[in-house]
């Protein structure tokens, strides 16, 4: 995955309000877990393992998600760690941040976390595609050749269909397959993301397909590579007779931090400008969240000068790397329509939950109510209970009110994953669009903005 846009402050701040009260009226209620920080019998340990303190506080608004659905309670919060209890058995399940930093590290905190007597449970992380990588060859490395013994890992962000091993030896491989068996994603791969955007767009106007798609590639970057290789193929099945360029010479991939960002936003409004018979150019950009907030920003800031009906015919397409917060600060001043895709819902009762919030309160919904149907906590097998993993969409225990289901190889499956932003040229509001039933398109639903915050400059 990319970075995700972060919501706005006063929703993680009501998050963690909400889980703060819950967690004293509980602490007053049962008299606290004793040495909640050290080992206890029977408390099932899930290791989270993310990178910047952000994505734990987010983390933690799932957790207070769930604790407000009744999913979950709270027993214990200190600044690292997060112990709850399920509802019905009240079963305890101690989530611990683990902020390692480097490759080293956090190989050797997972190395231990696998190989003690008591191994973890599972291991969740992480923010990104690369440190996923890292964790799923560590815990394959830690477990030999029996992985029925290891923690399970729950990858919440990473998107990659494919990545390169992180000592740079070898092929490609799928980032599911390294740790096989025991790895499960919940968010949408990047296929299923570029799929998604790509039909959402060539719906949303079927006359307006494009004369030619640009592709910006950040080569040193394996989110952007795999994202690239799955918005070809979506291209290629759903925009028939578009050719594919990917940037080359002053269209490629610029320094972000020189003149040549506004000298390459130029040569973009350049190619735009000779397409003829006044056709669109989609410019696919499948980069993380700060590059290609960087790239907009110039093209924004050279489009200034560009007629307003030369500029309309310029889309801006993205995966995850940007979201709503992005979207809401550009909306109104910029001259094109920029795309972006979210494995958040926007309907139905996980709505109120934060969009970066939402697939870290299933998560951590599933790990309970797993535990709490378990027969028993002494060698309850994750693994096996998360491939017959079977909750519709009405489920008490779907927290964000869709269906959740794994296929064999540990991707999640279903229709009402995920959804599509359009920020369009001058327009004030943010869109945001759901495919329903039998591949359909609803209207789509006028979001309100993500962040109170400055908007660009």
């Amino acid at each position: 995955m990319a970075t995700i846009s972060r919501v706005g402050t006063g929703v993680l701040l009501l998050g963690g309000l909400s889980l703060g009260a819950l967690m004293v009226y509980t602490l007053i209620g049962l008299g606290g877990v004793g040495n909640p920080t050290g080992r206890t019998d029977g408390v099932a340990d899930i290791a989270v393992f993310f990178y910047d303190r952000v994505d734990w506080l987010d983390f933690r608004q799932g957790i207070a998600a769930c604790a407000h659905k009744g999913l979950v309670r709270p027993v214990h919060e200190a600044e690292t760690e997060v112990v709850v209890q399920t509802p019905h058995r009240q079963r305890p399940i101690r989530f611990t941040w683990h902020p390692v930093r480097g490759v080293g590290q956090t190989r050797a905190e997972v190395r231990r976390l696998a190989t003690r007597p008591d191994p973890a449970l599972a291991v969740v992380g992480s923010d990104n595609t690369y440190w996923t990588t890292v964790l799923a060859e560590e815990l394959r490395a830690s477990t030999g050749s029996d992985h029925d013994q290891g923690p399970v890992l729950l990858v919440p962000w990473a998107t990659a269909l494919r990545v390169e091993p992180t000592d740079g030896r070898g092929d490609a491989v799928p980032l599911l397959g390294i740790y096989p068996g025991r790895t499960f994603r919940f968010c949408m791969n990047s296929r299923r993301q570029a799929d998604l955007v790509v039909r959402c767009m060539v719906r949303h106007d079927p006359d307006r397909s494009p004369a030619r798609v640009l592709m910006v590639v950040d080569q040193t970057d394996p989110y952007s590579v795999d994202m690239a290789d799955n918005f070809r193929d979506a291209v290629a099945a759903i925009v028939t007779k578009t050719e594919v360029v990917e940037a080359d010479g002053d269209l490629a991939f610029p320094d972000l931090y020189d003149v040549r960002a506004a000298r390459w936003a130029e040569d973009v409004w350049r190619a735009v400008r000779e397409v003829p018979d006044g056709r669109p150019t989609w410019l696919v950009l499948p980069l993380q969240g700060d590059p290609a907030r960087r790239l907009i920003q110039a093209l924004r800031t050279q489009g200034r000068s560009v007629p307003e009906a030369e500029a309309a015919r310029l889309d801006v397409v993205c995966g995850d790397g940007i979201g709503l917060e992005t979207l809401s600060e550009l909306a109104g001043t910029q001259p094109f329509a920029v795309w972006a895709v979210s494995s958040a819902t926007i309907h139905g009762p996980g709505a109120e939950i934060g969009p970066d919030a939402q697939v870290l309160a299933e998560l951590v919904a599933t790990i309970a109510d797993r535990i709490d149907r378990a027969a028993e906590v002494v060698g309850f097998d994750l693994r096996a209970a998360l491939t017959r993993l079977d909750v519709l969409s009405d489920d008490p225990a779907a927290v964000a009110g869709r269906s959740l289901e794994f296929d064999r190889k540990g991707e999640r499956v279903g229709d009402d994953l995920g959804h599509v932003l359009l920020s369009g040229p001058r327009q004030t509001e943010v869109l945001a669009f759901e495919r329903g039933n039998g591949g359909t398109w609803p209207e789509p639903l006028a979001m309100p903005p993500a962040s109170l915050e400055a908007r660009l400059r």
